[in-house]
């Protein structure tokens, strides 16, 4: 067994207040940049949203937390349920949606529609990965502020 003992003349009690002010520093710079961090990322989030009406892309809400730490959603269930996890292949009988009218004014209606099965989009996937870059920047950019407001650098 090894006795070590700790002599506070080399600061130890400094450092420990040095620290306590850095957290404090990268914690406001964090906070700053972590609504521009969640418009990047939802920004992503509409460009790689399948869109016909443009609801689901514009749909997304996103926090950021810290750097790696985002809260994602989407209110347009359940399309963004059927983007995201994909649909098994399936019929539609007789729902007023199979409806339509052509030029004459004339209203027609489908009795049946098979829907082909479709796969899934990795949507939030494919946003972080594009947002990587921007995000790296963001939050390298705090950390060097919280460095330089307390005289690390």
């Amino acid at each position: 067994m090894v006795d070590i003992e700790l002599d506070d003349s080399n600061g130890f009690t400094g450092l420990d207040r040095f620290l306590t002010n850095y957290g404090a520093a990268l914690d406001r710079e964090y906070s700053a940049a972590a609504g521009t961090a969640g418009e990047i990322v939802r920004g992503w989030l509409e460009d790689y949203t399948p869109r016909r009406s443009g609801v689901t892309a514009t749909s997304w809400r996103v926090i950021a937390f810290g750097r790696n730490d985002y809260e994602i959603s989407n209110t347009n269930e359940p399309i963004i349920t059927f983007l995201t996890e994909g649909t098994r292949g399936h019929d539609i009988y007789g729902h007023p949606w199979l409806h339509w009218t052509d030029d004459d004014g004339f209203d027609h209606f489908a009795m049946h529609v098979w829907i082909p099965p479709r796969e899934g989009i990795d949507i939030v996937g494919q946003a972080l990965d594009a947002a990587d870059p921007e995000l790296d920047a963001l939050w390298d950019a705090a950390e060097d502020a919280a460095d330089r407001s307390v005289g690390f650098e």
